[in-house]
């Protein structure tokens, strides 16, 4: 598998720093010395690299949260529950396909009783919505890839004359969830278990819930959806793709990681920004959830953890013909789900 690398507790961007420098200053001072003196049990205890990584790149109250999270561990130990805890109520929902693992519980005094409130909160949402939501995107996207601007096969062929289109490349497109729908796959995964991952979602994202009301039941909304060529939903939900907010409305920095398709690049904008426009009266792509993947990605990536995910996946998969040598590495297995 491979292994995370290090970071730095270097703040990244502006809204990485808290309203009050000073306070900025002594809270990650004082999670430096925590994380500092922490003994990891082994060199694949990674749990220093990933609560460093949150520290760094979540929002300023998001950041604010996780610093308090991790000043309250009175305990290696609970700094370890804690690292897994984000793991696998974040970053793995975030990569998962289908069924979730079960998330780990917080450390966090408190939590239980916000997962009741959650939980008392959810009803299931369809994924029979798919097809409205797909037709909406299109819609309000003016039937095209968003970031190629290419045109949906379907919708040329249903709604354009021959005439019209020769004049136009075409291509397969998908409805691309910001924040996964596997997240609401309440089908496949235990009610409490969805709770604990959308309470993790709004303790280190708080504005999702404070500033746009975003729950469960708001995954098939046009605001949680962009058009995406079919290949670019796979790369976007994959967190090699991000769109980064800018300080200009609806107006977005595209960022491209390691396994980005490089045939892509010749439709990419010069100015490496997008701007998305609305051609309908749907809403557009929600700014704060598309910088929460943004975030998200730069974890993913900084820590190395979303290829170590990935092989924890695949192993998974794997798991019913260990290798006869004794080779499998059924420590990693259980380290993450």
């Amino acid at each position: 598998m491979h292994s995370p690398v290090n970071l730095s507790l270097e703040s990244s961007s502006p809204s990485s720093a808290l309203t009050n420098p000073t306070v900025h200053i002594e809270m990650l001072s004082d999670v430096n010395k925590k994380l500092a003196s922490y003994q990891p049990l082994s060199t694949s205890d990674n749990s220093v690299v990933v609560l460093k990584a949150f520290t760094q790149y979540l929002p300023r109250d998001g950041m604010r949260n996780i610093c308090d999270d991790i000043l309250d561990c009175s305990s290696d130990e609970e700094l370890r529950i804690l690292a897994t805890h984000l793991m696998t109520a974040l970053l793995v929902p975030m990569k998962a396909r289908g069924k979730i693992p079960a998330a780990s519980p917080s450390p966090r005094f408190g939590a239980d009783d916000s997962i009741d409130d959650i939980a008392s909160e959810l009803e299931s949402s369809s994924r029979n919505d798919q097809g409205w939501l797909k037709e909406a995107c299109l819609l309000r996207d003016s039937n095209r890839c968003v970031l190629t601007e290419l045109y949906d096969v379907d919708k040329a062929a249903k709604s354009l004359s021959g005439t019209e289109r020769k004049h136009i490349t075409t291509i397969i497109t998908k409805a691309a969830h910001i924040i996964p729908l596997s997240i609401d796959n309440f089908a496949d995964t235990e009610l409490r278990n969805a709770a604990t991952i959308l309470d993790a979602l709004y303790r280190y994202f708080p504005r999702i819930r404070s500033r746009i009301n975003f729950s469960a039941n708001k995954i098939n909304d046009t605001c949680n959806t962009i058009t995406l060529a079919d290949t670019l939903h796979g790369t976007f939900r994959e967190f090699q793709l991000a769109f980064e907010p800018t300080s200009n409305e609806n107006i977005y920095r595209v960022k491209q990681y390691a396994y980005f398709p490089t045939v892509f690049n010749y439709y990419l904008p010069k100015s490496g920004n997008i701007t998305f426009l609305a051609h309908s009266d749907h809403s557009l792509p929600s700014a704060i959830l598309l910088e929460t993947h943004a975030i998200i990605a730069k974890i993913l990536h900084a820590t190395g953890m979303g290829e170590y995910i990935d092989d924890v996946f695949q192993e998974r998969q794997r798991i019913h013909c260990f290798a006869p040598d004794g080779s499998t590495n059924v420590q990693s297995l259980l380290m993450v789900f």
